[in-house]
């Protein structure tokens, strides 16, 4: 079977459960307390228009409506099935349901997966049982789904208490029901209409890929969000990310794990630096999906991207009557990177036909020269929108005399500019409370968080000004073909991680391996001063950290005293460490140190790290993180946007470094780790030193770790 066949069929899937003519309710119950009943009871509620079968051993009717014993007794075959029963009578409805031929069910039941081993082994066998029948699950362990846009409801969560669902152009995809729920209640407040909002739960079968799929196919969902605590397939997830980019309709991604512990062991500087949530943040970067922090700014960025769509949005214009306000929320924006708009002359102009000439961005209308609030504010968004320089109007409403009346004046002036991004700000709790039922009542977007605004803008702006992966990174010159070497097994010490190195074009200093002191003398005899000495063993990963580097060493007698020095001095801190020798090398040259390094990603494999080295690498923590392979282009893309560019560039009149010399570095050792993805776990150099320009960079240390 073709993937692209593949995909198709499972996008027919969800069309099915989305779009049913009937829906059966196995363990349908007029119980509240049940999930059966919940879901029984919000399907008539909602008025879903097809027919309902509620399935129940023990009753003739349930809520008003004929109850059946089992699928078997139903008079037609249903579209759906949604079964509430317990984890021990979950096989045989759904061997019931797919001998029956219904397309799709929800198991809402619990006690698989999300139990443990044996649950696990259970989840198996019924998808297996399932799939036999080319019936489709969604589920189990979910609380189902809310598809506004078709109207059908089936769901069990209490928020469904509402007369009726806000449609709208968002659609969420959760793994956590409780957290989807909780969005979507939040979202009703905010006056955010939803198209299919759907519960995952264990994935056994329909996954997040496939609903995220016929959202990118649907034309009533303009914005799509996701919850995501662990993907079932990267790469399809990529191709659907850069889907989505292709057809400008923007992805939101809210991801728990932000702070896995699992780096603090970590063999190389490198894996400290890209742990999973790093090399899951950088895909999503990669790839155009907007990665928010919390709920608060996803939503408050849903919804000014659904109702301005494919606008900018980082040059902030704002006005309000509370100059207290406007300082707050201008310095909460800067602490994200969102700049204020500088206003033309033009602007200012019309600006102080209303104001005093000290009048600019941000403009407090309540110093207004001329005119009651409500004759200025409206004019004040017009022009203030009507600047090419700014993107977003952002009228932030204070304890005013008049809330309401000013936030219509406010959105009135924004209408009238034309169609460009506006968001109300609303910073009063009850007082503004009949203001967000009119905008909620409108379809306009407000939010009452500063915090969520900013972080809402700074999510946008770090992807739109991401370097995108290109679609085909082209490999450079001189390298060796792939399957050509074979792969290393374990780790690598020094000279042959340098060895492997060279044979991709990465300039390195390689030395010489002595056993003794003496012998450390004698190879330094034959080179030119000054020179270092390092330890060698497998059991020191950063040498400088132990002790075990000497550099400027410029005669015979002072590395055989170095390497005396240092083997006594690891000896008296561990007797346990191997000590297999030193390493003489000519002492590189350069003027910045950088790291760069491969860490390789369970789900998205090499991860490229590369920023500021030497022994200051983790205290600064200013990398870039690419995945594998990385086009010359875009590791010098990457590059510019570290705090270190500056000095790479010539900070302070200082010359220019060598920064084409440094993103060939990392394009080549990106095609080593795409080469070798299969065995290659971690490889660092550290320092990589860079010189002056045209003078190229070298890696004066290094080392790897192979599968074995």
């Amino acid at each position: 079977m073709s993937q692209a066949l593949a995909i198709g069929q499972e996008s027919s899937a969800v069309h099915a459960a989305f779009e049913p003519r009937s829906i059966a309710v196995v363990g349908a119950s007029e119980d509240m307390g049940k999930f059966g009943g919940r879901i029984l009871h919000y399907l008539l509620h909602h008025r879903f228009a097809g027919q309902i079968f509620p399935v129940n051993a023990t009753r003739d009717q349930v809520c008003g409506l004929d109850a059946y014993a089992s699928l078997d007794d139903l008079p037609s075959t249903p579209d759906l099935v949604v079964i509430c029963v317990p984890q021990r009578h979950v096989h045989g409805v759904v061997e019931s349901a797919g001998r029956l031929g219904v397309g799709v069910a929800v198991v809402v039941s619990n006690g698989f997966a999300d139990a443990g081993d044996e649950g696990r082994q259970q989840e198996q066998v019924l998808v297996a049982l399932a799939q036999r029948h080319g019936l489709r699950l969604v589920g189990p362990n979910c609380m189902g789904f809310v598809s506004a846009a078709t109207g059908v409801i089936v769901c069990s969560s209490n928020i469904l208490a509402i007369d009726s669902v806000p449609t709208g152009g968002v659609g969420f995809i959760s793994q956590s029901g409780a957290v989807l729920m909780a969005l979507m209640d939040c979202g009703f407040r905010q006056g955010i209409g939803f198209s299919h909002c759907v519960t995952l739960g264990n994935q056994a079968d329909l996954e997040l890929c496939d609903f995220v799929e016929y959202l990118l196919e649907d034309d009533a969902t303009q914005v799509i969000c996701t919850y995501v605590e662990g993907l079932k397939d990267a790469e399809r997830f990529q191709r659907l990310a850069r889907r989505a980019a292709a057809q400008n309709k923007p992805w939101i991604m809210l991801k728990s794990g932000r702070t896995a512990a699992g780096a603090e062991a970590a063999y190389s500087h490198t894996a400290s630096l890209a742990g999973s949530y790093q090399a899951f943040e950088t895909v999503c970067r990669e790839n155009g999906i907007i990665l928010v922090e919390d709920v608060e700014s996803l939503l408050c960025l849903a919804a000014i991207l659904e109702k301005f769509p494919g606008q900018r949005l980082d040059r902030v214009a704002l006005s309000s009557t509370s100059g207290g306000s406007l300082a707050l929320c201008a310095d909460r924006l800067s602490d994200e990177g969102i700049k204020l708009a500088e206003l033309s002359s033009e602007t200012l102009d019309k600006l102080h036909e209303h104001y005093p000439a000290s009048v600019s961005n941000p403009v407090d209308i309540g110093v207004a020269t001329q005119g009651a609030l409500g004759r200025v504010a409206r004019p004040t968004a017009e022009i203030l929108l009507s600047d090419p320089g700014v993107d977003i109007f952002l009228p932030v409403l204070s304890t005013a005399p008049d809330v309401h009346a000013l936030t219509q004046w406010y959105i009135e002036g924004a209408e009238a500019a034309g169609d460009k991004p506006y968001l109300v700000v609303l910073q009063p709790a009850a007082l503004a409370d009949s203001t967000r039922l009119e905008l909620r009542r409108r379809g306009i977007a407000f939010v009452d968080s500063f915090d969520a605004l900013a972080r809402a803008l700074r999510a946008w702006k770090q992807t739109m000004a991401a370097p995108r992966k290109p679609a085909d990174c082209e490999r450079p010159a001189g390298l060796p073909a792939p399957g050509t070497i074979a792969a290393p097994s374990g780790a690598m010490d020094e000279t042959q991680a340098k060895t492997l190195l060279d044979r991709y074009g990465i300039r390195t200093n390689l030395g010489v391996t002595c056993t003794t002191p003496e012998q450390a003398g004698e190879a330094a005899a034959n080179m030119q001063f000054p020179v270092v000495v390092k330890i060698v063993s497998p059991d020191i990963v950063h040498k400088s950290d132990m002790g075990g580097v000497a550099l400027n060493l410029d005669s015979v007698e002072a590395v055989e005293q170095a390497a005396r020095d240092m083997a006594a001095r690891i000896t008296a801190a561990d007797s346990s460490l191997r000590l297999e020798g030193f390493s003489v090398q000519e002492q590189a040259t350069g003027k910045m140190e950088l790291v760069l390094g491969v860490n390789t990603d369970e789900q998205f494999g090499p991860m490229i790290v590369f920023g500021a080295g030497g022994t200051l690498v983790e205290i600064l923590s200013d990398v870039a993180v690419a995945s594998a392979p990385v086009a010359r282009a875009t590791a010098r893309a990457l590059l510019e946007r570290l705090r270190i560019y500056k000095v790479l560039a010539g900070a302070r009149g200082n010359a220019p470094l060598d920064i084409d010399a440094v993103a060939e570095q990392i394009e080549r050792l990106s095609w080593l780790a795409e080469d070798f993805k299969d065995s290659l776990q971690e490889l660092d150099i550290n320092p990589l030193l860079v010189d002056d320009e045209g003078r190229g960079a070298v890696a004066v240390d290094a080392r790897a770790l192979f599968k074995k």
